[in-house]
């Protein structure tokens, strides 16, 4: 995914994506990921790319106020599967941490 405000020049993704292409056919520190090369992917979105941070940001700090946060060791330790999210908030496993604000 390309973001900023240099993204939304005219062409730029087609530059980058010829470019990445080219350094991996060329280079021999990336010849390894040459068989990966019909794979390569650039992610799409709805939102303008220079508000693509933004937005991700704003969700991010939505998700991060309200609900639970599965740490790392957790989620690894529940065969890197999330808890059921409507069980947590009277059951919340070790790991696990109730992040909504406690009302007066």
């Amino acid at each position: 995914m390309l973001i900023g405000g240099a993204a939304t020049t005219v062409a730029f993704s087609v530059a980058v994506q010829r470019a990445v292409i080219k350094l991996v056919q060329s280079t021999k520190r990336y010849e390894a990921l040459q068989w990966l090369l019909p794979k390569f992917h650039y992610a799409s979105t709805p939102f303008q790319p220079n508000t693509v941070v933004w937005v991700g940001a704003s969700l991010s700090g939505v998700m991060k106020t309200h609900g639970f946060d599965v740490t790392k060791e957790a989620f690894a330790a529940n065969s890197n599967a999330l808890p059921d999210w409507s069980f947590l908030a009277a059951h919340a496993p070790s790991g696990v941490e109730n992040v909504i604000p406690e009302s007066d």
